[in-house]
């Protein structure tokens, strides 16, 4: 991913925390030599360093998986930015986001036991008081469909593009503008500027 220094999300946590929050990516791999990328939730663990889900069995995906490295890509809010809003000579027009990009080795989940443990974890973590998790007959379903993977993490990078290459004016005009927007991805996009000027503050 191309990320200037400046945008650059520098703690491994912050990212982690960004997928464990937005946990439904974009898994990307080669599908009989050509790109291909799947629609689907993802479960990274705390400490970052295994990343697992499963797979539609009827997607082609996964028969090219196992062994494969892997990208899955993770997006937070994000928005457009009208140069209007700067308090400083125009500038073009841009877009702000945050994105985390997770890199590793995947593997497929041959044992049963393994793919009925993925599939549990996920409904608890979407669901945690839900009582499918006690439906044995749910998961078999399930587990008869699906195809579980488990990705061992090489390297997590993120970025934050949120205005800091600008003026403190210009960044607290645009998280004024993004706030007045009623399009919640700018709202969210504003807090998450917010929280990145709070942290510049704080950092002198």
């Amino acid at each position: 991913m191309y990320t200037p220094q400046v945008f650059a999300i520098g703690e491994v946590q912050e990212c982690i925390r960004l997928v464990r929050s937005e946990s439904f990516g974009i898994l990307c791999s080669p599908v009989g030599g050509r790109p291909f990328a799947t629609h689907l939730p993802m479960l990274l663990s705390e400490d970052g360093t295994t990343l697992m889900g499963h797979i539609a069995t009827a997607n082609p995906q996964w028969r090219e998986l196992d062994g494969a490295e892997v990208l899955a890509i993770f997006q937070g809010p994000h928005s457009y930015i009208s140069p209007a809003w700067y308090e400083e000579p125009v500038d073009a027009p841009t877009w702000n986001y945050i994105a985390v990009h997770v890199y590793g080795n995947c593997r497929i989940v041959a044992d049963e036991g393994e793919l009925h443990a993925i599939l549990g974890e996920t409904l608890r973590f979407y669901e945690p008081e839900s009582p499918l998790l006690a439906d044995e007959r749910l998961l078999r379903g399930m587990a008869a469909r699906a195809t579980g993977f488990v990705i061992a993490v090489s390297s997590i990078e993120g970025k934050a593009k949120g205005s800091q290459n600008k003026t403190i004016a210009t960044r607290r005009s645009v998280i004024e503008h993004l706030r007045q927007s009623p399009d919640y991805q700018a709202s969210a996009t504003a807090d998450w500027m917010e929280r990145l000027l709070s942290q510049d503050d704080q950092n002198g």
